[in-house]
């Protein structure tokens, strides 16, 4: 049985990766098919801390690929799925929408799923051209699939990721659709799921570990604040710009 392969990019977000992790052992616990995971990482990611997520759960043999300035984390993709393509029957990205733009063409008679914002017009140009459809599921699943299937794949919203997550594996195992990609973002700090709703344990545990694995909760406010004010001054200057 070829595996399920999973891509996963991060870019120093060690809650987003904890909470994808734990939606994909959580999804896949019913499954004796054999997932091999890649994650993609930026060169600020300490590897050391996404090995510690990665052991609490019990996943052996991570792959990881480190993004490169020269390169970016768009050859960091591609470098990904070429790894799993030979032992994986599917390849599900997990992280943000801009890897569908660069990732290697897939043959053009598969359908992609999409589970993200809505892209920019020339992405979507680019993707009608690369695959037979494409479907932009950007309001959960309730739009684009028919009733009898949502009904019997209902979820509550607050658990986004990991019920986007299920319903894709679902999909990607069924006839009906010849190959399906998952592409999810989060929605909130704690990507769509609320940290007294799942593993209480991991985050006392991963807590106690932080000043050893090298975080800095100062340092973290400053790099968002500055990172939320650069984002404020861009929007500024664009309707300043707009105006003249």
């Amino acid at each position: 049985m070829k595996a399920l392969g999973i891509v996963i990019a991060i870019h120093d977000d060690l809650v987003g990766l904890a909470c994808t992790i734990y939606s994909i052992k959580t999804a896949l616990t019913s499954t004796t098919q054999p997932v091999k995971i890649c994650i993609v990482i930026t060169p600020e990611t300490s590897s050391r801390k996404v090995n510690y997520i990665a052991e609490y759960y019990g996943i052996d043999k991570l792959t990881l690929v480190v993004s490169r300035a020269k390169s970016g984390v768009y050859h960091a993709y591609n470098h990904g799925s070429t790894l799993l393509y030979k032992n994986c029957s599917h390849i599900i990205f997990l992280g943000g929408f801009d890897c569908l733009y660069v990732l290697p063409k897939l043959p053009i008679n598969k359908t992609l799923i999409c589970r993200s914002y809505l892209p920019k017009r020339r992405r979507i140009h680019h993707l009608h051209k690369s695959f037979s459809r494409t479907i932009f599921n950007n309001c959960h699943q309730s739009i684009f699939y028919e009733a009898s299937f949502i009904i019997a794949n209902s979820y509550d919203p607050k658990y986004a990721i990991l019920a986007d997550f299920l319903l894709n594996l679902k999909l990607y195992k069924s006839t009906s659709y010849s190959f399906s990609m998952l592409v999810t973002s989060r929605h909130d700090d704690y990507a769509g799921i609320s940290k007294s709703n799942y593993d209480l344990n991991f985050w006392n545990d991963y807590s106690k570990n932080l000043s050893l694995l090298g975080y800095n909760p100062i340092q973290a406010y400053a790099s968002k604040l500055i990172h939320n004010l650069l984002r404020l001054a861009i929007k500024v200057y664009r309707a300043i710009k707009s105006e003249s």
